[in-house]
């Protein structure tokens, strides 16, 4: 819970045996102001002089103000006490912060943030990056695929044994010999 704030109220009235000028001077002095401004505060009626306080600072203002020769007040500043925000989810956002979190690539554990600190990730890209990848795994599981059988010999898996060119059938695989390779080198020689 918060404590009570004040705020300091002038009316535009002057201490008893205070001259209406003498005070409009100390005044512009305490304030560190020019003379047209302190006269505006002259016959407006309240004003706030300053907002938020503390009791005991309210209480200085106070003494300044009545030794300057100002009549002020202080009163509860209600309108420091309000707030959009409602205090039970200020709470919680707060813990939320506090909370630890651990990093889905790494496990490095930290405070809750955008990148981790050891591996250096984006989290919410990564996770969205995570998510799309099983997507697409899920959707490709579901899909269903055409194995091509063997009988037919197209099969273009590079895990399948040697297939049967059909320009050597019927062809007789001589081995390579070394007359072989000399009479290639000797027609690659210039003048042959």
């Amino acid at each position: 819970m918060q404590d009570t704030q004040y705020k300091v109220v002038f009316s535009g009235e002057i201490m008893p045996g205070m001259t209406l000028d003498a005070v409009k001077d100390n005044l512009a002095l305490l304030f560190k102001s020019d003379r047209s401004r302190i006269d505006g505060l002259f016959g407006k009626g309240p004003v706030a002089l300053k907002r938020e306080l503390r009791e005991d600072e309210a209480e200085k203002y106070l003494g300044a103000l009545q030794r300057a020769g100002a009549q002020a007040h202080k009163e509860i500043d209600f309108a420091a006490s309000l707030t959009l925000v409602d205090s039970e989810s200020a709470e919680t956002a707060e813990a939320a912060q506090l909370q630890t979190m651990e990093c889905p690539k790494c496990g490095h554990g930290q405070p809750k943030a955008i990148e981790c600190s050891a591996c250096g990730i984006v989290i919410e890209k990564y996770l969205a990056r995570q998510a799309l990848l099983k997507e697409r795994a899920q959707a490709e599981a579901l899909t269903p695929t055409v194995v091509p059988s063997p009988s037919d010999g197209s099969s273009d898996s590079p895990h399948g044994g040697p297939q049967e060119d059909s320009s050597l059938q019927g062809n007789e695989i001589k081995p390579l010999t070394i007359k072989d390779r000399i009479g290639r080198l000797l027609s690659l020689l210039p003048g042959r």
